[in-house]
């Protein structure tokens, strides 16, 4: 997946569940994640294909994060980092 699939799945994770049209347009011209909503399109079909994104069984035009990959976007996240340098001096 590329750095634009994986910005689109980002955006997608912010505002899921959302209707397909709606998706790739904001994708494509409101966020310039690509250039053209079927650019749009196609990435979501690829990340469907691998099982990251779902689609409404009651309307197929609605998707989402598949949910069972349990990704938090709501509420506080804590990252804690460990950084590790080697001193030259």
């Amino acid at each position: 997946m590329s750095n634009a699939d994986l910005e689109c799945l980002t955006l997608l994770s912010l505002n899921s569940p959302i209707e397909l049209t709606h998706f790739c347009y904001d994708a494509s011209e409101e966020h310039a994640v690509f250039k053209s909503s079927q650019t749009v399109r196609n990435s979501i079909n690829k990340a469907e294909k691998k099982g990251l994104v779902v689609k409404d069984p009651n309307n197929k035009k609605i998707i989402s994060i598949n949910p069972s990959i349990k990704i938090q976007t709501e509420g506080s996240v804590l990252l804690d980092y460990k950084f590790l340098a080697n001193d030259t001096q």
